[in-house]
């Protein structure tokens, strides 16, 4: 079974670490840190990708501060990025699902939005056809405060 809590933090913490680097290193100095530095790239591109995946805007106006929907075909543009590393630790066979979307909602302290709120934003807006593994964070906390798996009928 796949961990998409750590599926969840690990492209966080590529994206963090990315804009941080970047915003640090000269672009020689990029190219100097190889793999690291292509698997980093691969993060923000795909980070940035997901800010602006389709349903993302709706998933703002239900309240979502921060919206980010890592589709399939996002996801497996960074799955050839890293392929070839060790990815241990996702799941017993190491295989990601293909048909599963990521759909992360980061709230405010005051916002209130379900995993039900976000997955229905997000069937409404894009009438998916793959599966979705919904994640409802708050700012400054650790523990997600839901997170649920979806079918496009909501189920």
């Amino acid at each position: 079974m796949v961990r998409w809590e750590h599926v969840a933090w690990v492209v966080v913490g590529v994206g963090v670490g990315a804009v941080t680097l970047s915003g640090c290193c000269d672009c020689e100095s990029m190219k100097q840190l190889g793999e690291v530095g292509k698997v980093l790239g691969s993060g923000v591109e795909m980070m940035q990708e997901a800010q602006s995946a389709p349903g993302t805007d709706e998933l703002r106006g239900a309240g979502c501060d921060v919206a980010m929907v890592i589709t399939p075909e996002i996801l497996e543009k960074f799955i050839d990025v890293v392929k070839d590393m060790d990815t241990k630790g996702f799941d017993e066979d190491g295989e990601l699902p293909k048909d599963t979307a990521m759909v992360i909602c980061t709230l405010n302290e005051t916002a209130k939005v379900t995993c039900d709120d976000a997955a229905r934003a997000y069937i409404k807006a894009v009438k998916p056809d793959h599966n979705m593994m919904v994640t409802v964070n708050r700012q400054g906390q650790e523990e997600s405060e839901c997170q649920k798996q979806y079918t496009p009928d909501f189920k």
